[in-house]
């Protein structure tokens, strides 16, 4: 059993049907719907309480995959505006020709197919709220035409000339730095600085990893709702969902949980290591390893087994140095190099409790080494390859690339083809 306190059992879909009941949820019974307890996820609930008390537009930024929908809504929720409307638009899912019509409306014949007056998402929204997510990814034109809604509380559908009164509120949500495209061109910046009246940051999932445990018993414990089953969580698959990698984030995780916990209802089992492993191989999530155990096909050597892989000559020099440059001598330098900073110190960290900020500095004392090794060890494969051929493009075969992007390393490398090419 764990220790940890079980989170609320909210279904996945409760929180469209209290927007749809249009009425006042004391705040604990909104909040459910952001599990977790982590400091992170702490501060993120009392800024949605705040800006639920005020009507300043909204900005939520963070990655896909953490929510900002169901943040949009809690503060909908939370609202005096709860009474009315939730209205959500995917900006990017909008096409560019149909973009006027879908905000505000148009008339009976304003374009071909236009067969009778049609509402925009503006007038639907109307006294409630208006969640504009991937903001970003709107035309400029569009975006001026928002901006003047906003400014003046009116919109004109497409095909008419008459003002119709809106009032709304306004969020909205990105997964970029917004101000980095305000200053690239591709963004307005009054309409930056009138839709930013109050950021909210949501963390990625790394940044909030004593949530796993909770976020993994919550979407079992819907699932089990939902199948009527009764499938447990066993500690270890536990600890191993807090040392993968999300790039999906808690979106990410649901899915991987939700995939074991049918492959355990299949095989009839709780969701342990074997379900785990099962989901893992069948999603394609790249992914840490937990220590002393393989939980997936990742392509950092699991700590917990390294005696059982082969040590490269090079790197076991290089290990002399310290215990660290030990561990990470057993990594396989060719996929070391291609692995981000982060999930290779959030990897090693996990598992041999060494802190975050020891391995940062020895990583990237001996990266330089595993470097050097790697970009060897290719001109060796590539020389050979030129020396077995007697054209450019016979080595280029040999080697899985094409002849132009075979030029290109040569060229990095200063190395002339010519000179190394077998003669005929």
């Amino acid at each position: 059993m764990h220790d940890l306190k079980r989170p609320q059992c909210v279904s996945i879909n409760g929180l469209a049907r209290m927007l749809q009941e249009k009425k006042i949820f004391p705040a604990q019974e909104v909040l459910v719907h952001m599990v977790g307890e982590s400091e992170a996820i702490k501060v993120v609930k009392r800024d949605l309480v705040v800006a639920s008390t005020v009507l300043l537009p909204v900005l939520l930024s963070g990655p896909s995959g953490t929510g900002k929908e169901r943040a949009a809504s809690i503060i909908h929720l939370l609202s005096e505006r709860c009474h009315s409307p939730f209205i959500a638009i995917n900006c990017a899912a909008i096409p560019h020709d149909l973009a006027e019509s879908t905000f505000f409306g148009h008339e009976k014949g304003a374009f071909t197919g236009a067969t009778k007056r049609q509402q925009g998402k503006f007038e639907v929204a109307h006294e409630g709220t208006l969640f504009l997510d991937e903001i970003a990814d709107l035309p400029l034109t569009l975006q001026a035409k928002i901006l003047r809604a906003l400014e003046s509380g009116y919109i004109e559908r497409v095909g008419s000339n008459s003002q119709v009164p809106v009032d709304i509120r306004i969020i909205c949500a990105v997964n970029t730095d917004l101000f980095s495209s305000v200053m690239g061109g591709s963004f307005r910046e009054d309409l930056y600085y009138r839709i930013a009246g109050f950021a909210i940051d949501l963390p990625p999932l790394s940044k909030r990893r004593d949530d796993i445990p909770l976020l993994a018993m919550h979407f079992l414990d819907v699932f089990n709702t939902t199948y009527n089953t009764n499938i447990v969580l066993s500690k270890d698959a536990s600890d191993a969902l807090v040392t993968l990698d999300y790039r999906g984030h808690v979106r990410q995780l649901r899915h991987i949980v939700e995939l074991a916990a049918t492959l355990a209802k299949y095989e009839g089992t709780d969701l342990n290591m074997h379900a785990l492993q099962e989901a893992l191989k069948r999603s394609k999530v790249p992914l840490l390893a937990e220590k002393g155990n393989v939980v997936s096909s990742h392509p950092l050597v699991p700590l917990g087994k390294i005696d059982s892989f082969p040590k490269n000559p090079l790197l076991q020099q290089l290990s002399d140095r310290g215990t660290f440059l030990g561990l990470l001598s057993r990594f396989d330098p060719f996929k070391l190099v291609a692995l981000s900073e982060d999930s290779i110190i959030v990897g090693i960290s996990s598992a041999t409790d060494i802190p975050p900020n020891k391995i940062k500095y020895a990583l990237r004392v001996h990266r330089i080494d595993v470097e050097a090794f790697v970009i060897e060890r290719r001109l060796e494969k590539i020389l050979a390859a030129l020396r077995s051929s007697t054209e450019l493009k016979h080595a280029a075969e040999a080697l899985g690339m094409t002849e132009a992007s075979l030029k290109e390393k040569l060229g990095s490398y200063g190395v002339n083809a010519s000179d190394h090419l077998a003669s005929t």
